[in-house]
């Protein structure tokens, strides 16, 4: 009795639509068959490239020229678990060479291994059988032999047809508004393009949480806050809500569960401010621009006129201020050691069911120990009293960010992309009348939105401090260390502490930010 195995390869799965895998398992099941063998397991790679991955690392087949196959251990293959896959079968059976190789040395290497293991290795569709189980060199297999290497090389050709081929699309695409594939931005939907291809579009759903994410920044929330409130509702992230809309998996198993891909503080930020999120092509994870040398956009935004300017306050205010908030030690950032100037390290302990709290001078980075020392509730009380006294009847003041008309980037890398395509000319790399025609309507097109982005007027961007009706002191005494936190650091408040008892410390206010507040109370 020969024992076989069967299976299949597809280099992109596309879940429900894809049928080729299931194409492939019926027709080497159905030739198993026909044969007399009996089927004794099968392999599923998908979303595997042939290219990237030779037979011994692929996920699903390559257990079976190894080790045990995690379906011994559960039962599912019906096999010894004691005994390693590769020694419950004789026969291995694929539809085309192309499933198998993109490579002539990995043809090599299988056909090889089937050899000196006794296996018998066939094609069905391209009608190639190699018995490996006889001890005699015959004439069929030798003649099989080079009709597979041979298939082996035509299919390493094919591929570089194919990458070619990409490519050459790929040249095509990034000059236009069509949409490559892809997952797609947060917020937005593939669609049919009109003129051809797909491009993208506002999704109802999807944008309504995106939309939610930027007032929960705005109101205040951290990065992370709202990476936790968005794992509590059980929304998911980007790639797994696109994986659940192809009906796959992470490692393309439909019948595996979804790996745990929850939002993170990271990837809200990423979306929050990255230009796909509004309706932008990227090239990296910068703006893409179109011949013009304008910015390529496939769909409009999502934020407003109104609401993305405060957006982008908020995303740079929490730029400016790189300590973390979300369960920061209360004076994290504001706590300094007055020896060397760096900032104060936290650590706290538990013994005896009591919790332990310090801020000490550790600067590792400086390899610096100062010997600076404090029991962190004395640190508190300290800069508690001496912040209210010195600004308790100031008022809060806000650091607002004001957006600018300033195209100095854009203008930046205009004149960039028209000194490089000059360069192409000079290296004589525009060769014939249809290279010659294009150079010039890109580097036209490019000079005119030079000479409109040249007339616009310059404003920077600038912060600016805008009073509340809030005095600290009601405003700390209203609010818990989190929020008291905030408002230190706002106000650029530093405390410095020292390893001589006999040096006070020192509660430092910068002096702009106190000439504005005593002018303001």
């Amino acid at each position: 009795m020969i024992r076989a195995i069967y299976g299949s390869r597809v280099s992109v799965f596309k879940g429900q639509d894809k049928t080729s895998h299931t194409v492939q398992q019926e027709t080497t099941l159905k030739e198993v068959t026909a044969r007399g063998w009996t089927a004794v397991g099968y392999f599923e790679d998908l979303d595997v490239s042939a290219d990237k991955y030779g037979p011994w690392k692929r996920p699903d087949l390559g257990p079976w020229l190894t080790a045990i196959h995690p379906g011994c251990e559960d039962g599912t293959c019906g096999h010894d678990a004691t005994e390693p896959c590769m020694a419950q079968w004789d026969a291995i059976t694929f539809t085309k060479v192309d499933r198998v190789f993109r490579s002539a040395g990995d043809c090599a290497d299988l056909a090889r291994w089937c050899k000196k293991n006794k296996r018998i290795l066939y094609f069905t569709d391209d009608n190639i059988f190699l018995d490996y189980s006889i001890e005699d060199e015959s004439f069929g297999n030798s003649m099989a032999e080079i009709f597979l290497y041979l298939s082996a090389l035509f299919a390493k050709i094919e591929l570089g047809r194919i990458k070619r081929r990409s490519q050459d699309t790929h040249n095509f695409l990034k000059y236009h508004d069509r949409w490559p594939g892809g997952i797609p931005p947060y917020g937005y939907v593939v669609v049919p393009r009109e003129g051809g291809g797909k491009t993208l579009a506002i999704d109802p759903e999807t944008s309504k949480n995106l939309l939610w994410m930027a007032h929960l920044c705005v109101e205040g929330f951290s990065f992370e806050q709202i990476a936790v409130i968005l794992n509590d509702q059980g929304i998911d992230s980007n790639r797994v809500r696109y994986l659940k809309s192809q009906g796959k998996t992470v490692s393309g198993r439909k019948e595996k569960p979804v790996e745990d891909m929850t939002w993170s503080g990271a990837t809200v930020a990423y979306v929050l401010r990255s230009p796909s999120s509004r309706g932008f092509k990227l090239k990296g994870r910068e703006i893409a621009y179109g011949k013009d040398g304008a910015p390529i956009r496939y769909a409009d935004p999502i934020f407003d006129s109104e609401l993305w300017p405060k957006l982008e306050t908020a995303c740079k205010a929490r730029e400016r201020e790189r300590s973390r908030d979300f369960g920061a030690p209360p004076l994290r950032a504001v706590a300094m050691c007055g020896e060397c100037k760096q900032r104060m390290h936290f650590n706290a302990h538990v013994k005896r069911n009591k919790t332990y709290r310090y801020y000490v001078c550790n600067d590792k980075k400086h390899r610096v120990q100062c010997g600076v020392r404090r029991v962190a509730e004395e640190v508190e009380g300290l800069v508690e009293e001496a912040f209210l006294a010195k600004a308790g009847g100031w008022y809060v003041h806000e650091r607002i960010y004001v957006p600018g008309e300033d195209h100095t980037e854009e203008l930046g890398n205009l004149k960039e992309r028209i000194k490089s395509l000059r360069a192409e000319k000079d290296e004589g790399l525009i060769v014939g009348e249809e290279d010659e025609a294009e150079y010039k309507l890109r580097l036209r097109s490019m000079i005119e939105r030079r000479t409109k982005l040249e007339a616009l007027p310059q404003k920077k961007a600038t912060y600016e401090y805008r009073p509340t009706d809030q005095t600290y002191y009601s405003a700390w005494m209203l609010s818990k260390w989190p929020e008291r936190r905030k408002l230190l650091v706002d106000a650029g408040v530093q405390f410095f502490m020292y390893a001589d008892i006999n040096h006070p410390d020192e509660l430092v206010i910068p002096k702009d930010m106190e000439e504005r507040l005593k002018k303001a109370a």
